[in-house]
């Protein structure tokens, strides 16, 4: 399989978000150290993890929390990350229609779009080094919230150079490990984008069949010509939309696992945050709060949004067909008109598990609610935190 750094496809390549997303991973050396920063971050949480259970106390939790469920996301980020290799292979596989086919208007639409997603990438990189950067400067009360520093305080038995050597070397990953939770969801927003602009190409074909002929003129229902053009283009049409359909269920079905560890992860990062804000005034201060919960809601809803565009715009699709004349086709052409209906009844859902397990808006909603009716409880908590 031929794999590059870079999506070279002319105007349409979304160049930088292919390579934040996919194509850095591909360079040798960032996948070797995103392996080590799987074997290390998983033997660091599990450490954390045995003594937290062994040694915690009553209200560690609202203490440490924060950096605790955060790091069940960075495990899933990054497995997601090595082990879903096989999206790069439908990329490689998959049928594009070429965007450049399109009309000039159907094509500054999608570059504009291709431009706002590259310039909310690159923000949404600097929010999470930002916001990772700000929980990692000095701070006389860090060992109150980064509990491998409290552990690693406690190690007298260490020698002074070894212990300075894993400070430092916890600090530098935590803040790496910011920009990689995004990256899973601007994998996710590229190929949307991409299964996005092949609908899109679909509903405007759909949209300009008729435009050769006057639909006005009764006779058209007798020109054999028209008709036979309606019964080919129809046939492309529904072929089509079948193989985006079938394309999108073989990804569903692959990611299947990552979609439920990512949903459970992501309600858990929630109630890392909802954390930072109940232990706010007392460890973090304002700035380390609005950023991480910046960074939080940006990735959710790049994640959120990533899906809901394929399945809005498929909806088109039953929009296009219903607003053609159907009423000057012949009755073969009127059967396979209502074949295609039905087809596109159900729109096409991207990283859709099961209705419980979808990233659509109804479940970021969803994971808000859970995490806000945690919030009487930790806050009730909050008087009991000993400064």
């Amino acid at each position: 399989m031929n794999i590059k750094f870079l999506d070279k496809s002319g105007g349409f390549s979304m160049a930088v978000v292919y390579f934040v997303a996919e194509g850095v991973f591909h360079i040798k050396f960032i996948r070797l150290y995103t392996y080590s920063a799987l074997i290390s971050n998983s033997l660091g949480f599990l450490f954390m993890l045995y003594q937290f259970i062994v040694g915690a106390e009553s209200l560690y939790i609202i203490k440490y929390g924060p950096v605790l469920t955060g790091c069940t996301y960075v495990l899933v980020s990054l497995w997601g990350i090595l082990f879903l290799r096989k999206t790069e292979e439908f990329k490689q596989e998959f049928h594009f229609w070429s965007e450049h086919n399109a009309s000039k208007e159907i094509q500054n639409r999608i570059k504009q779009h291709i431009n706002s997603v590259t310039v909310y990438v690159i923000l949404n990189i600097v929010l999470a080094f930002t916001a990772g950067t700000s929980l990692i400067l000095p701070n006389k009360d860090e060992i109150h919230y980064h509990y491998f520093i409290k552990k690693l305080s406690e190690l007298d038995t260490i020698p002074r150079g070894i212990n300075e050597t894993c400070y430092y070397f916890y600090k530098i990953n935590f803040v790496l490990m910011f920009p990689i939770m995004t990256v899973n969801s601007n994998r996710l927003l590229y190929f949307s984008r991409k299964f996005n602009f092949q609908v899109k190409l679909l509903v405007e074909r759909i949209e300009t069949m008729a435009k050769d002929y006057n639909v006005n003129d009764p006779n058209l229902f007798y020109n054999v010509r028209y008709q036979n053009d309606v019964k080919q283009k129809l046939k492309i049409f529904i072929r089509r939309q079948a193989y985006i359909a079938q394309y999108v269920a073989k990804m569903n079905k692959f990611l299947a696992p990552f979609i439920i560890m990512f949903a459970i992860s992501a309600t858990l990062l929630g109630i890392s945050v909802l954390l930072l804000l109940v232990t706010a005034t007392i460890y973090y201060n304002k700035y380390q709060l609005i950023l991480c919960g910046a960074i939080y809601i940006s990735t959710l809803f790049c994640a959120i949004e990533a899906t809901e565009t394929v399945e809005m715009e498929s909806v088109e699709i039953y929009n296009a067909l219903l607003a053609q004349p159907w009423y000057s086709w012949n009755n073969a052409n009127r059967k396979t008109f209502i074949i295609f209906l039905k087809n596109c009844e159900k729109p096409i859902q991207i990283t859709k598990f099961s209705d419980i397990f979808y990233f659509n808006y109804d479940w970021g909603i969803s994971v808000f609610k859970k995490v806000y009716s945690l919030g009487s409880v930790f806050f009730n908590l909050r008087q009991y935190i000993d400064k």
